[in-house]
C-alpha cells in the first residue's frame, strides 16, 4: 500500500461530506491514506479505529455510529467477509489522479458483492458483461463473437473515463477561479487591516538630529526606559526650537558626525550647542559669562589646558590624567 492518498480539492464543496456530522467526516478523510489500491479496508469497529485514529480514544465507542453515517449517504459499500466486515470507497480511484494500480500490491481483501477486478481496479459486474476469462466459445444473442463484445466494452469504460476527467478537471478549474477570487478578496481586506497607523512627526530638533547624520543608542535603561526615549526627551529640554536654534543645532550635529561619534549627543548639546561652537567652525568670540568660549564644564582648568582638550578632548583628557599621575608635576 502507498505512504499516503491524494485528496481531491472538491471536498470543500462535496453535498454528502457536508451532509456528515464532524466526527463523521474526520473519521472518513483520515480512512482515505490507509486504503489499498482497491479502495478497501477492514471495516470492524476496533480494527478501523486502531488503524486510521488511535490516539483520538474518545472516538473509538462511536465507530459503528459513525460507520453507519457514510452508509446512509452511500459513501462506502459495507459487506460481511471471512475477515470481518470491510468498507469499499467507490469513489477512491477517480480522485487518485496519480495512482498506478499495477504498481502497488494486491488487494488481499475481496472484492464486494457485484465487483470484479480489471487490470485497473475495481468494476462493477454490469459494466462488464463478459470476465476476460470467459470461455471463447459462449453464443451471444445478438451473434457478436466474444473477442468483439470484450473489444467494445472495453472502449465504452475508456471513454467513460476521458468523460469523467474531463469533468472533474472542468469542475477543478472552476472551483480554482472560484477560491482565487475569493482569497483575492481577502487578502485585499486584510492589507486593508493590517496597514499600521502613522506614527506622530518628531518633534523639530529630533528631526534636525536625525537628518544631519544623529544616532540614537540602542537598548533600555535599569529602569526599563528606552535609551532612545531618554535621549529624544533629554535633547528638547536642552535645544531650543526656534528657526535660528534649529539651524545652529542641526550644523552642530553634522559638524560633530562627519569627525566623531553620531551617537554622542550630550557631547554635541553640552560642549557645542549650549556653548554657542560648531565643530569645524572658529571658536566665538568671549562674551559675558563665557571665558573664551570654554564650555561650562571645563571652566574650572586652565585656559590652556581647556582649549587643548576642547581642540582634541579624548587627547586633552589622556593628557590631564598623565600630568596627574606624574609625582614631578602638580594638578596642572
Amino acid at each position: 500500500m502507498a505512504r499516503g492518498r491524494m485528496l481531491n480539492a472538491t471536498i470543500a464543496t462535496d453535498n454528502r461530506l457536508a451532509r456528515l456530522s464532524l466526527e463523521a467526516e474526520y473519521l472518513y478523510l483520515k480512512s482515505i491514506p490507509h486504503l489499498d489500491r482497491d479502495g478497501l479496508i477492514l471495516g470492524d469497529a476496533t480494527v478501523l479505529w486502531a488503524r486510521v485514529c488511535p490516539r483520538r480514544i474518545e472516538l473509538m465507542p462511536d465507530i459503528d455510529a459513525l460507520v453507519q453515517e457514510w452508509q446512509a449517504l452511500d459513501l462506502v459499500i459495507a459487506y460481511s467477509s471471512s475477515e470481518g466486515q470491510i468498507l469499499y470507497f467507490p469513489t477512491f480511484t477517480q480522485n487518485q489522479a496519480g495512482l498506478r494500480y499495477d504498481r502497488e500490491p494486491a488487494s488481499t481483501l475481496p472484492v464486494p458483492p457485484h465487483y470484479i477486478r480489471t487490470p485497473t481496479g475495481l468494476a462493477p459486474i454490469s459494466d462488464r458483461p463478459f470476465i476476460d476469462t470467459a470461455p471463447e466459445d459462449i453464443r451471444q444473442s445478438s451473434g457478436s463473437h466474444p473477442a468483439d463484445v470484450r473489444q467494445a466494452a472495453a472502449l465504452r469504460e475508456v471513454k467513460l473515463r476521458e468523460v469523467e476527467v474531463e469533468v472533474e478537471v472542468e469542475r477543478e478549474v472552476k472551483l480554482r477561479e472560484v477560491e482565487q477570487e475569493e482569497s483575492g478578496v481577502e487578502r485585499e481586506s486584510e492589507r486593508e487591516t493590517r496597514t499600521p497607523p502613522r506614527s506622530p512627526p518628531l518633534p523639530a530638533q529630533i528631526q534636525a538630529y536625525i537628518d544631519n547624520g544623529g544616532k540614537f543608542p540602542t537598548g533600555k535603561l535599569v529602569d526599563g526606559t528606552s535609551k532612545r526615549e531618554r535621549a529624544i526627551h533629554w535633547i528638547c529640554e536642552r535645544v531650543a526650537d526656534d528657526a535660528a536654534s534649529l539651524e545652529r543645532w542641526g550644523r552642530v550635529v553634522a559638524g560633530y558626525c562627519a569627525q566623531w561619534s553620531p551617537k554622542s549627543y550630550t557631547v554635541m548639546v553640552n560642549e557645542y550647542y549650549l556653548a554657542g561652537r560648531v565643530p569645524g567652525e572658529p571658536a566665538p568670540r568671549p562674551g559675558p559669562g563665557n571665558k573664551a568660549g570654554i564650555p561650562v564644564d571645563l571652566q574650572h582648568l586652565p585656559r590652556a589646558v581647556a582649549a587643548a582638550v576642547m581642540v582634541d578632548r579624548e587627547e586633552g583628557e589622556n593628557w590631564i590624567e598623565k600630568m596627574m599621575s606624574s609625582p614631578k608635576s602638580g594638578p596642572y
